[in-house]
């Protein structure tokens, strides 16, 4: 039997994507590998439907209600390899053979390569006090002295100043590299300090950081710490091998989440460096909704051409 859609990945993004094109009566497979990247953290914040609970748990949650809808079949596999042949897509698994789809939605999302920071302990802290996005967890380490850890100068010149609004006691980390930031004068009036020592490692109690320790035994007291590892998209490998275009190590989409090869749609954080629950749920629903508009039209203009 041939799919309408199939979707790789079944996180948030995948998921919203399933249930809009379930509730439109099209034939799905959703197929992920149980590997979100928001795994790491205790908490999911920000979005009206899940705040303050596991991102785990909301995401089962999440699972229960896509399963009522009897054309979605939600797989817990890898994908391996796709194929397109003849209009339609092969999609190869490890473990529940090949599927056949005339749509393609990848909502893969992305990895942390926490290990190319160098830093060490930093896994254990991840997504807790070690984190990316103020938005998502600001307020959880708010009035606690913290340090900001970005490589990019001018990133760095815009983020302390939106991360001063949870944190006054702020310290800019370089990791050895000199930054030519743009404010110096701003953050000398507001005692930021800018610590250019190479990081060694962090230090803490559980979850919860406590100290950055510098590779000459020197170290600070922070209650958190911002940072943005370098990322991978999954299923970066079958994405090339479409002839998907990539931008910004993202995948490239237009307004209607559409990539480059028709037939492929792509969204959450495998499309955008904003990355929340809300946003994943947002563009899968809209990658489904223009996704099933193509499969409606490709369905009328046969039916009304046939005798």
């Amino acid at each position: 039997m041939v799919l309408d859609v199939v979707i790789i990945g079944g996180s948030f993004a995948g998921l919203s994507a399933a249930m809009t094109l379930g509730r439109s009566l099209l034939r799905v497979a959703c197929i992920d590998g149980g590997q979100p990247c928001n795994r790491f953290a205790t908490s999911s914040h920000n979005s009206i439907a899940f705040d303050g609970e596991n991102p785990i748990e909301a995401l089962e949650k999440a699972r229960e209600k896509v399963k009522k809808y009897s054309t979605v079949k939600l797989y817990q596999d890898e994908v391996v390899g796709v194929q397109k042949e003849g209009g339609f897509f092969d999609i190869s698994t490890k473990q529940s053979g090949t599927l056949q789809a005339r749509k393609l939605i990848f909502a893969a999302g992305i990895k942390d390569k926490i290990e190319e920071t160098g830093i060490g302990n930093l896994s254990k802290f991840w997504g807790k006090t070690a984190i990316h996005c103020p938005y998502c967890h600001g307020y959880e380490i708010r009035d606690r002295p913290v340090a900001l850890y970005y490589q990019n100068p001018k990133f760095v010149s815009e983020m302390v100043k939106v991360v001063y609004n949870w944190n006054k006691d702020l310290v800019i980390l370089t990791n050895g590299v000199t930054l030519d930031l743009e404010n110096k004068v701003e953050l000398e009036k507001l005692n930021i300090k800018v610590v250019t020592e190479p990081i060694d490692r962090l230090e803490g109690v559980g979850a919860q950081l406590e100290k950055v320790v510098f590779s000459n035994g020197s170290s600070i007291a922070v209650g958190g710490l911002y940072l943005m590892p370098p990322t991978n998209v999954n299923a970066n490998g079958i994405l090339t091998s479409l002839g998907v275009e990539l931008e910004n190590n993202f995948v490239k989409v237009d307004g209607m989440f559409k990539t480059n090869v028709p037939g492929v749609f792509a969204s959450g954080d495998c499309t955008t460096p904003i990355r929340s629950v809300t946003t994943a749920m947002y563009q899968g629903m809209m990658a489904g909704t223009v996704c099933s508009k193509e499969v409606f039209t490709a369905n009328w203009s046969q039916e009304s051409r046939s005798e």
